[in-house]
C-alpha cells in the first residue's frame, strides 16, 4: 500500500526532518471528498486498534499500521462524523464519536485532515484557507480529551 504522504526516508529521531515532512503534508492536500482509497489507507494506518495486531511479528499481519501519517485528502465536517468512528471508534482517550462530534460542532465549516502521529491527531483548516481559527479554551480542551493543538501556519511566499 502507498503510505500517502509519509515519507520513506522520515528520520523521527531528528525533529527538523519530521516537521519538514509534516509541513509537506499539510500543505499539500486534496480538496473533499476522500476516496475509497483515502479510506482504505485510514482503516489501514490504525490496523492496529482491532486487538488482532501482532506487534511481535508486524509483517505477518495483513494491514500495516503507520505510526507517522497524514491523509492526502481533507474531509467535510459531515464525512467525518460518519468515517471516523467506523475506522477508530476509541484509542486511548480518543473517542470515534465523542471527540469527532465536539470538533465537528466547534468548527462546523472547517475541513479536517484525519492523521497519526503515533496517537489520533486531526488537523483542522479553515474552509477559505485564509480566516484564523478560535483556539480552543481549557473547558474544550478537557471535553476533546486533547493533549494539546498547534497552530501551524504556513507561509506562502506571496504572503
Amino acid at each position: 500500500m502507498t503510505r500517502g504522504t509519509e515519507r520513506d526516508d522520515c528520520n523521527i529521531d531528528n525533529i527538523d526532518e519530521c516537521h519538514a515532512t509534516r509541513d509537506e503534508a499539510l500543505t499539500n492536500v486534496k480538496a473533499p471528498p476522500p476516496s475509497e482509497y483515502d479510506i482504505a489507507q485510514l482503516k489501514e494506518v490504525f490496523a492496529d486498534i482491532s486487538g488482532e495486531y501482532d506487534y511481535d511479528g508486524s509483517e505477518r499481519n495483513a494491514k500495516q499500521r503507520d505510526l507517522i501519517w497524514y491523509s492526502d485528502t481533507l474531509y467535510s465536517a459531515s464525512e467525518l462524523r460518519v468515517i471516523m468512528p467506523k475506522v477508530v471508534p476509541n484509542y486511548k482517550e480518543f473517542d470515534g464519536v465523542k471527540t469527532v462530534q465536539l470538533l465537528t460542532v466547534m468548527y462546523p465549516e472547517a475541513y479536517f485532515l484525519p492523521s497519526r502521529e503515533y496517537i489520533v491527531a486531526i488537523f483542522v483548516y479553515p474552509r477559505n484557507g485564509a480566516t484564523a481559527l478560535k483556539k480552543p479554551n481549557k473547558i474544550e480542551m478537557e471535553r476533546l480529551k486533547a493533549d494539546g493543538y498547534t497552530i501551524h501556519v504556513i507561509q506562502h511566499e506571496d504572503r
